[in-house]
């Protein structure tokens, strides 16, 4: 069973989307956590989680 860790912590949907797509360019599969605010945008964390596996690589990733 996997789990999933956070990489990147925001509270910008649009900064969390571009780390995704930056780790999808990478090869990691990336889901966004806490995306659905409704209506509290920009207070809440969200955060961009990879499972537990692909940490190092996801870090390495976003380090560049």
């Amino acid at each position: 069973m996997s789990e999933f860790v956070s990489v990147f912590k925001t509270t910008s949907a649009n900064e969390a989307e571009i780390v995704k797509n930056t780790l999808a360019a990478a090869g990691i599969e990336a889901f966004i956590d806490g995306e659905n605010q409704a209506g509290f945008s920009g207070i809440l964390e969200i955060n961009v989680v990879v499972d537990s596996e692909q940490e190092s690589a996801a870090r390495e990733a976003l380090a560049q």
